[in-house]
């Protein structure tokens, strides 16, 4: 399974072309990704790193980039 995660930001735009994205951050931060069971063989797909089993994974996200893992198995169901 895979997932990403994305910064949701407006667009704009007019009949005549222009506009784009309003409010698009690019400071990295801190998050954490917290799934609804556990999950496992998580690995971060941008570094290849293998983060394990668990419910909860940080990331350092850069929001005009998307946070990108993989895990194991179906999405967990609450």
């Amino acid at each position: 399974t895979f997932v990403f995660v994305v910064q949701n930001v407006p667009m704009s735009g007019d009949m005549f072309g222009g506009g784009g994205a309003k409010g698009l951050g690019g400071r990295r931060q801190r998050i954490t990704v917290q799934l609804a069971a556990p999950v496992r063989d998580v690995i971060d797909e941008r570094t290849g790193r293998p983060l394990g089993d668990g419910r909860r994974f940080a990331f350092e996200w850069n929001p005009i980039e998307a946070v990108f893992f993989s895990f194991r198995g179906p999405l967990p169901r609450a």
